[in-house]
């Protein structure tokens, strides 16, 4: 797991990386993330439906780094797709191409469900790094808070720079065309968009 659970730099400090540990073992307070979470970790799948919950609840509810739960899902997964995992990654992350599952109320889904809720924490072999975060009491306000984060993107704008990416369409630089400091496979703009000239009207 070396470098699998380290933050990806920028400060992330102590709640972030237990929100993400938490995350990690499934124990939100979510039962469907839970659910989902503990299912992974034992079984290395789990359903669509609830990849997208699980996905929602750590880049939206618990404001941590996309790019943090795809590296957990690569880690994870045994059906683990290259292309998929990034992409369903960029889209919880409103940076891809089609964030057609944003603001999902993940934590109002209960029980049930293709029969995942066999799994307790105490039942699971983990890591010795998550060890202490399945014993840990998951903080009420993590579900409590969900639709107020939402509201907050929305007014924010993001939700709105989600949909102006899908609709435009995500511009890649490939051989042949000339990108100043941009790799072939870099994105460059959204449309005819420049990146460096992009505005979303996204509040600080």
């Amino acid at each position: 797991m070396d470098g699998l659970l380290e933050g990806s730099g920028g400060g992330e400090g102590e709640e972030t990386e237990r929100r993400f540990r938490s995350w990690c073992v499934g124990n939100t307070g979510s039962k469907a993330v839970d659910r989902g979470m503990r299912r992974l970790w034992a079984e290395g799948w789990m359903p669509r439906n609830e990849r997208l919950l699980c996905a929602a609840c750590l880049v939206e509810g618990l404001g941590v780094d996309w790019r943090r739960g795809r590296d957990w899902f690569k880690h994870t997964l045994v059906d683990y797709d290259e292309s998929i995992n990034e992409m369903m990654w960029q889209n919880a992350g409103m940076v891809g191409v089609d964030p057609f599952y944003r603001g999902l109320k993940w934590e109002e889904v209960g029980e049930g469900g293709e029969d995942g809720g066999r799994y307790e924490l105490r039942d699971l072999i983990l890591p010795k790094e998550l060890r202490e975060y399945a014993e840990m009491e998951p903080d009420k306000q993590w579900v409590d808070n969900a639709k107020a984060r939402r509201d907050e993107l929305k007014r924010r704008g993001v939700y709105r720079a989600g949909k102006k990416i899908v609709n435009s369409g995500v511009r890649v630089a490939w051989p042949g065309l000339e990108h100043p400091g941009k790799e072939d496979g870099d994105v460059w703009g959204v449309g005819r968009t420049p990146l460096e000239e992009l505005d979303f009207e996204i509040e600080p």
